[in-house]
This record gives structure tokens, C-alpha cells and sequence, in this order.
């Protein structure tokens, strides 16, 4: 799987929040962590978008994009996220992606083998 996606609704979700986003960069995205929302009452397969460090909702993924990663989220598929590219300061473009298996992410974002 590999999916292209906006981070949305940044501006609905308060001041530390927009800040949050304001310094993330491309090296930020294994900060980044995802959750389904299928109570949302907007869009049943809405995918929010946490700040881990500080465990901050910051927004969700664009419903365009969101129901494959909905789906692997329910599937408890780990999943690896990345910071590609700003379509403007509070909308970043974040791909999410498989790792193969048999490999993880490490809390520093890196992709690193798994021991047998």
C-alpha cells in the first residue's frame, strides 16, 4: 500500500494544533501516528492524525484518501508515515505506507529488520 494524502481539518482542531503543524517537517513523520474514528459523524471512515509527543489530535487525513488506511488501521496493520511535501504551512502531504514484512519502524523513524 502506499498512499498519498492531505492532512485536513488542522484549522478546526485550536491553536496547539496549528502550531504543531506549522514546525513539522519532513523528518517529523514518525511523530506522527494514526487512529480510526468510525464514529465520526462526517465521514464513517475518518483517519486522525496524532502527535505523539504530546498526544495531539491535529487533524485527519483527506477523505479522499483515507478508506484503504482506515481499513489496514482495522486490520491493526502497522503502518509507516511520512511528511512529502506542503501544499500550504497547515496542510502537509503525508504518504503512508506498508514497511515489508518483516521489518519495523523504530521511534526515530527509521526502518529496521526484525530478528527471527
Amino acid at each position: 500500500m502506499e498512499i498519498f494524502a492531505n492532512l485536513v481539518g488542522v484549522t478546526f482542531r485550536g491553536p496547539e494544533a496549528k502550531e504543531i503543524v506549522k514546525d513539522l517537517t519532513p523528518e517529523s513523520g514518525c511523530l506522527l501516528s494514526l487512529e480510526p474514528e468510525p464514529d465520526n459523524e462526517f465521514d464513517q471512515c475518518a483517519v486522525k492524525v496524532i502527535y505523539d509527543p504530546r498526544s495531539v489530535h491535529i487533524g485527519y487525513l483527506a477523505r479522499e484518501n483515507n478508506y484503504e488506511v482506515f481499513k489496514a488501521l482495522e486490520r491493526e496493520e502497522e503502518l509507516k508515515i511520512e511528511i512529502v511535501g506542503f501544499e500550504n504551512t497547515l496542510k502537509p502531504t503525508l504518504l503512508i505506507t506498508n514497511p515489508p514484512f518483516g521489518e519495523y519502524q523504530s521511534d526515530e523513524g527509521e526502518l529496521n529488520e526484525l530478528d527471527d
